[in-house]
């Protein structure tokens, strides 16, 4: 049963922000801007279009990996938190994609739809709103990924693998915007709609 955490993994791998890259704007999105196989690298380098099909495709690949866990292992949540996790780790480092990916949002929202829909709406709307109040994206990643153990608590209860899956998922998020936070310490981080 544990090879849907390969697909799982697999699926994440699917880099949708680097196809939106070639299919919009001709280009290796992992080249330009932030050099992040992501959806607002996507945004600020290639357009709404592409950012749009980027983050709705990288969400579904989320919800998939999850719903095809629950469907044949409804009962086993150590294996459906794992086959989440893969397809975050895989949209981070796929394979298809010389292990190049981005930063595990818009999966994370994806995986969390999957899991707890009422725990995503939160995280969505939260992070939907200090980007419009501040301009920054990664705050808003960083906040919202901060929420999962939180909320996962609240709306799951104190599931040892849920648990143990939201800590880790908020590390790897924080892990992966590093950068963005020293920038953001030092008031030099980018914002959306902002000329260079």
């Amino acid at each position: 049963m544990y090879i849907l955490v390969l697909i799982g993994y697999l699926l994440g791998s699917i880099s949708f922000s680097y196809i939106a890259g070639r299919l919009f704007g001709k280009m290796d999105i992992r080249e330009h801007g932030s050099k992040n196989a992501g959806a607002t690298n996507v945004l600020r380098n290639v357009g709404v279009k592409a950012f749009i099909f980027a983050s709705v495709l990288d969400i579904l690949k989320g919800v998939a990996a999850v719903q095809l866990a629950k469907y044949f292992y409804p009962e086993q949540d150590l294996l459906i938190v794992l086959t989440a996790g893969a397809a975050i780790i895989g949209h981070n480092w796929p394979l298809f994609f010389g292990f190049k990916g981005g930063k595990g949002i818009a999966t994370t929202v994806g995986v969390l739809l999957g899991l707890n829909a009422p725990a995503a709406l939160i995280v969505m709307v939260t992070m939907a709103i200090i980007v419009y109040i501040t301009r920054y994206v990664s705050l808003a990643s960083l906040v919202g990924t901060a929420l999962l153990p939180i909320l996962i608590y609240y709306f799951v209860g104190a599931n040892i693998y849920y648990m143990l899956f939201a800590f880790i998922v908020a590390i790897m998020a924080w892990y992966k915007h590093r950068a963005n936070i020293g920038r953001l310490i030092k008031g030099i981080e980018s914002k959306i709609g902002e000329k260079k």
